[in-house]
Parts: structure tokens; C-alpha cells; sequence
């Protein structure tokens, strides 16, 4: 199951970490595993594109894991990490045994 972990902390969004592979189809042809990937890398290209001194990411491809922190909230940050978050729950809600996500507090 893949798992999208949203940090927040004090209303905002600091981030998210997401890992594991779906196991909806074999690798290459998971369009679950697929569509996770291609938000988060999203996101993250996103915000640390236009907002580097606030937001940066890892990427480990051999484990499928990208995380996303920032130092700080800000509006903008919010903004994406919130559309992120809404199509986590449209996923999870087509896709609940290959997808979830949860959030911890930072």
C-alpha cells in the first residue's frame, strides 16, 4: 500500500512524506502508484522551484519515497499541499486498499 503522511503543525501544512508501492497492477503498468507519484512530484517540484529558500525535497526512487518539508507555513504552501490533499481523498476513496494517507502533527 502506498501511504501519503501530511505534516502540519499549527493549522498549516509543513510538508509530506510518501512511500510504498501500491500493488494495484506490476510495476509499470500501476496507474495507482503512478497517480501518487505524479502529484507529490508535483508539489514538491513546485514548491521548491518558486519558494527554494522555504521548501526542499529527497527523493529515493530505489525505495519509491519523496518528502517534501518546508521551514516555515505560508500561504502558497498551503495552497498546493491542500489540492494535494484533496486528491488523496478522492484516491483513497476510489483506491482504499492500495492508497491512504494520515497526518502527523510537527
Amino acid at each position: 500500500m502506498t501511504r501519503l503522511t501530511f505534516y502540519r503543525g499549527g493549522g498549516h501544512y509543513l510538508g509530506f512524506c510518501c512511500g510504498g508501492h501500491s500493488g494495484y497492477a506490476e510495476s509499470g503498468g500501476d496507474i495507482v502508484c503512478a497517480a501518487v507519484s505524479a502529484a507529490t512530484q508535483f508539489a514538491a517540484a513546485y514548491l521548491t522551484e518558486y519558494f527554494p529558500d522555504i521548501a526542499a525535497y529527497t527523493a529515493d526512487g530505489e525505495n519509491a519515497e519523496i518528502e517534501l518539508s518546508l521551514s516555515h507555513s505560508f500561504d502558497e504552501g498551503d495552497k498546493i499541499i491542500a489540492v494535494l490533499e484533496s486528491f488523496a481523498k478522492s484516491l483513497r476513496q476510489k483506491y482504499p486498499e492500495n492508497f491512504n494517507f494520515d497526518y502527523t502533527e510537527v
